[in-house]
């Protein structure tokens, strides 16, 4: 996707803190909304990490019915306290964590947030964020979650060697994501969702696949209907 140019407004930073984690092997936690686009924000992550080796990550979708939307500080110290994270990487949510946050700071646990909901001041996690409704283009302030981690881990792969299947893959989740979030299909958003399903066809990912041939869909060529009420649910 050689037309996404989203530039720095806050992605460099986020990178390098990722990166110095990556080095250090520090615990990386995945916390991830439980919709169509954080699920596929949060295995974008674990497929990227799976394709450069790293496997001292563990990941957490809240209970939709039980939690609600959004971080819990329950389960962040879980996270921290049974499973030994030094780095919490929010995706879909975090963007009012603002108790979380300071909590894992007080503990001396990096967080970081990427979110593409509306920033509240009052409710903003003191932590290092990425979030495209601080973009100054307005094609890119409409960018889903798994939008803005595509990006995220586009310019993180530019560290890495990882093969070119691997982009396919997550541009297909992209895809499924920006159709199934109704984020709107402005420029941007609208070649992610056309890319995505062209994606999403030539995919060779198991689980790509057999979804496809779960809804019927493997044989032809794909639409936003399809996604949105087929694929998706």
């Amino acid at each position: 996707f050689s037309s996404l140019d989203y530039g720095d407004h806050g992605l460099e930073s986020v990178k390098e803190k990722i990166l110095e984690a990556i080095k250090a092997q520090k615990k990386i936690a995945l916390y991830a909304d439980y919709d169509v686009d954080g699920t596929m924000s949060c295995v974008s992550w674990i497929w990227f990490l799976k394709s450069i080796g790293y496997t001292n990550y563990s990941y957490y979708i809240p209970d939709r019915f039980k939690e609600g939307y959004g971080l819990n500080l329950k389960a962040v110290k879980k996270l921290v306290n049974e499973r030994g994270a030094q780095l919490i990487i929010t995706m879909d949510t975090g963007i009012t964590a603002n108790e979380e946050a300071r909590w894992c700071k007080e503990n001396g646990v990096d967080f970081i947030c990427t979110d593409h909901h509306e920033v509240q001041k009052d409710k903003m996690p003191d932590c290092i964020i990425l979030n495209p409704k601080n973009h100054p283009n307005p094609s890119y302030k409409e960018l889903c979650g798994c939008g803005i981690t595509f990006v995220l881990l586009r310019k993180l792969g530019a560290h890495f060697s990882v093969p070119s299947t691997l982009w396919t893959d997550l541009l297909a989740l992209c895809g499924m994501a920006t159709i199934c979030d109704v984020v709107p299909l402005n420029g941007v958003n609208h070649k992610l969702a056309q890319q995505g399903l062209s994606a999403l066809l030539r995919s060779k990912r198991e689980v790509l696949v057999k979804l496809l041939k779960a809804s019927s869909l493997q044989n032809q060529s794909l639409d936003e209907t399809d996604i949105g009420f087929r694929l998706g649910p």
